[in-house]
């Protein structure tokens, strides 16, 4: 008797865990719902959408027609967890591309992950520590760069 109490209760406590921890069920190339699994966005950023799931942080990038294109998982403590196969914007030196050509950026570090404009173009690099750098520009040269923190929705910074 004492035996199948035992087991009962181990039985569930493994329930209560399992289904007190989200699902977050989503791949490349699927149409995108804005309430993933029953999840709501953590932030939204045009074409960059972040979830909080548990302690994951899930970093959504789409196109305009809804199409998922990347992925990429950070850690609360921000470590990255799944780059989605981008090169994530590692200490980069950015204050030297101030006032060059937008091409000189792109060739150096790489096209950018997301375009987050609405009706304006503006480029985005994730960061390997969960940060966005965004580009802004005029005529197509780079004036200034901000950096928002994806994980507390702070802006960090910028230069110009």
């Amino acid at each position: 008797m004492k035996r199948l109490l035992a087991l009962s209760l181990l039985v569930l406590t493994i329930l209560c865990l399992t289904s007190c921890s989200k699902s977050f069920n989503v791949n490349v190339g699927d149409e995108f719902d804005i309430n993933i699994d029953g999840n709501t966005p953590f932030q939204y950023l045009n074409t960059l959408v972040v979830y909080k799931v548990d302690d994951t942080y899930y970093v959504i990038i789409k196109d305009y027609s809804e199409k998922i294109q990347n992925i990429v998982e950070f850690s609360s403590d921000r470590q990255c967890l799944k780059d989605g196969g981008i090169t994530l914007l590692k200490d980069t030196d950015l204050d030297k591309f101030l006032n060059t050509d937008f091409k000189e950026l792109t060739d150096a570090i790489g096209e950018p992950h997301a375009d987050i404009g609405s009706g304006f173009y503006t480029p985005v690099y994730i960061t390997n520590d969960a940060h966005l750098v965004v580009v802004e520009l005029t005529n197509n040269m780079v004036f200034e760069f901000r950096t928002f923190d994806l994980l507390n929705k702070s802006v960090n910074g910028s230069i110009s």
